[in-house]
């Protein structure tokens, strides 16, 4: 339905009371109204600023129905309504997710300190090995030396 989206994509109502009300270049909808039994069709776009989030649409199948402006600028309101609803529910998920990742950061960064911390425990016990095994070597020569020097 490239006519219609277009329609919607550029913040514009499609007002149909009529399938003889769609313009020419609306083939495919008129035949998609044709074959669905579509009578009259008032859509509404629901905008975020220029952005189209979906629309409102009111479809009668029974008979053919005039939109009247003031039911058009009615449910235009109804529409801004559901819009607002949906940007709202839209944020309040994206604060949930963005909980989620600083939650999930969170235990990340406390199990990397714990590791950091543990590493750094690690290497203190290495050094003063390494500082005690050095340092008995070296008194064991020194002993060894000392006794030497005495024995000469």
């Amino acid at each position: 339905m490239p006519w219609y989206f277009e329609q919607l994509f550029r913040g514009n109502p499609v007002v149909m009371n009529r399938v003889e009300d769609l313009p020419s270049e609306a083939k495919k909808e008129r035949q998609l109204c044709l074959n669905k039994g579509m009578k009259s069709v008032l859509s509404i776009p629901m905008m975020s600023g220029n952005r189209t989030l979906g629309s409102c649409v009111l479809v009668a199948i029974r008979t053919e129905r005039a939109w009247p402006k003031e039911l058009v600028r009615r449910f235009r309101l109804v529409s801004q309504v559901f819009t607002n609803a949906l940007q709202r529910k839209q944020a309040e998920e994206a604060s949930r997710e963005n909980e989620r990742i600083l939650r999930q950061n969170e235990n990340d960064l406390r199990r990397l300190a714990g590791r950091l911390i543990s590493a750094q425990e690690e290497e203190r016990s290495r050094l003063a090995r390494e500082l005690h095994d050095d340092l008995a070597q070296r008194l064991a020569v020194f002993a060894i030396d000392v006794g030497n020097s005495n024995n000469s």
